[in-house]
């Protein structure tokens, strides 16, 4: 079956390909690609992750999501963690097996599968097996696992099987991971339910134990993945859906409704345009800071949100200077430990999977018998109990992954993103540049960005904020943006940027589909890679 594939490495991207090959389709593949990538890059997102997945059905003409964030432990509680502040970096929420939600990610594959899949699952595992048997390392990851060996390597099973010799194979050397690729094994052999009920439900839930977790048996049986209805809007000729609240899909068609009512031309880095999509995203952002949450009954005003009326008022908040805004909530930033890629095949279904496990790898550890690390998820819940992301036993978090689909007549795109705070406003930054002005998706990805500081300076923007810039961004428009009022700012000066992180301007993966053609657009921040089948 012809299609594409695009994610952050080139070995999970042929590994969707070949399932391509063998007869699969946009959702099989996308299956595939997201177990590869639990065993190339297990920092990123792993067995004991979770996340969002956007599928457009062609055949219904239909965009179906799927909710598999993790949920708090049935024993969870705000009492737990009160020796910490809400948010804070380094404490129990964020550090230790108590800080473990539990995981959906095989859940939401499985759903994935169940909606749009036409092989089995013990199929699609077959590429991640392999892999997880030897795979050869590439420069990027090398370089990053290296910048992070003083604190993963301290755990005993992350030094024994990735820096036995000192330090992470390095590249062009064979990584070999026997115990997750048994895990795998297991998972094609016997199906999802080992996983929640079986013989990996019964070590995972020892080990969290050992450490002082809270996970239980009964929680894993009780996890599902939910089926969702995407948020939808448009801009101009195109038709948006993104994921429902608890991602900020909400906040990426609200910001571009704020745009839809300016007049543009030239490039999004000349001055105006650049002033007009910060500030625009400054009021879509407060409001995420505001309404958002991953609670599945809560009220959030959607429709208000995301409505043409609401933007327009808030169009008319917009100067010529740089405005800033009171604060919503307590000062605090997310991680980037995430991964998302895409898939279409000819048929033009389309997949977009946004995964991840936040500190686990590195805080938390591989769990040596089953030979992959626990998320450390609860870190996104608030330690306020007047706070509506408030700790609660069963409920999931806000996260800000927001996998989107757009269409227009027979063409489609699909963008996702990886970067904690940076997620939306990527996203929103290359569909703006495809639709508003012209670029193809791989050039909108690869193009030079700007973010505002997202939860370094908490959101709304109090005086102070700043405007990360990347190297590519014109100078002049630089300059015009700080007589405008614009607080600028360079990745070197983000507190924990590392060499080899995309953690100040994100990793977006997109691809378009129409009947005469495919493109994808792959992350060069990363390794990201597009693989096709034509």
């Amino acid at each position: 079956m012809k299609g594409l594939v695009v994610s952050d490495h080139k070995i999970s991207s042929l590994a969707g390909q070949q399932i391509l090959k063998l007869g699969g389709n946009a959702a099989d593949a996308a299956v595939a690609v997201a177990a590869a990538m639990t065993v190339i890059d297990p920092y990123m997102a792993g067995l004991g992750g979770y996340g969002y997945a956007l599928i457009y059905n062609a055949s219904e003409d239909k965009v179906h999501g799927i909710d598999y964030i993790g949920t708090a432990p049935l024993k969870a509680s705000i009492d737990l963690f009160t020796e910490e502040k809400p948010w804070e970096d380094y404490k129990p929420s964020t550090e230790g097996m108590l800080s473990a939600l539990v995981p959906g990610i095989v859940a939401g594959w499985l759903e994935v599968l169940d909606q749009l899949g036409t092989m089995k699952f013990s199929d699609v595992l077959k590429p991640a097996i392999e892999l997880a048997k030897g795979h050869r390392v590439s420069k990027k990851i090398y370089s990053f696992y290296e910048s992070i060996k003083s604190i993963a390597g301290t755990i005993p099973d992350n030094e024994r099987i990735f820096y036995s010799q000192g330090h992470f194979p390095k590249p062009g050397e064979t990584l070999s991971q026997p115990s997750l690729a048994h895990t795998l094994e297991t998972l094609a052999l016997r199906g999802g339910k080992d996983y929640y009920e079986g013989s990996i439900a019964r070590k995972m839930v020892s080990a969290i134990r050992d450490r002082g977790g809270m996970i239980s048996m009964e929680d894993l049986a009780r996890y599902q993945a939910i089926k969702t209805i995407p948020v939808s809007g448009k801009y101009r000729d195109y038709e948006i859906y993104s994921h429902r609240p608890g991602s900020s899909g909400i906040t990426i068609l609200q910001w571009l409704n704020i745009l839809e009512g300016f007049d543009f031309s030239g490039k999004l880095t000349d001055e105006k345009n650049a002033h007009l999509f910060l500030e625009a995203g400054k009021l879509a952002l407060r409001d995420d800071d505001r309404w958002n949450t991953g609670k599945i009954n809560a009220s959030v005003p959607i429709e208000k949100l995301t409505s043409k009326d609401y933007a327009s008022r808030q169009r008319s908040n917009i100067k010529d200077k740089a405005s800033f805004y009171k604060l919503v909530s307590t000062p605090a930033k997310y991680g980037s430990l995430t991964k998302h890629h895409c898939t279409c095949d000819e048929r033009g279904n389309v997949v977009a999977m946004t995964e991840t496990q936040m500190y686990g790898f590195d805080r938390i550890g591989v769990i040596g018998e089953l030979g992959f690390n626990i998320n450390s998820g609860m870190c996104y819940f608030s330690l306020d109990p007047n706070h509506h992301e408030r700790i609660e036993p069963g409920a999931r978090p806000r996260y800000v992954m927001s996998p989107t689909i757009a269409f227009k007549d027979d063409e489609i795109i699909s963008a996702g993103a990886a970067g904690g705070w940076t997620i939306p406003q990527t996203i929103t930054q290359t569909l703006f540049k495809f639709m508003q002005f012209g670029m193809g998706v791989q050039e909108a990805v690869s193009s030079p960005r700007f973010v505002l500081r997202y939860r370094y300076n908490s959101i709304p923007y109090s005086p102070g904020t700043v405007v990360d810039v990347e190297a590519g961004i014109p100078q002049n428009t630089v300059s015009a943006l700080v007589r405008r009022g614009h607080k600028i700012s360079v990745p070197s000066h983000i507190k924990d940027y590392r060499p080899g992180w995309t953690y100040g301007f994100g990793a977006v993966n997109a691809l378009s589909w129409s009947k005469k053609s495919m493109e994808g657009g792959a992350e060069s921040r990363r390794d990201g890679c597009v693989a096709k089948v034509v």
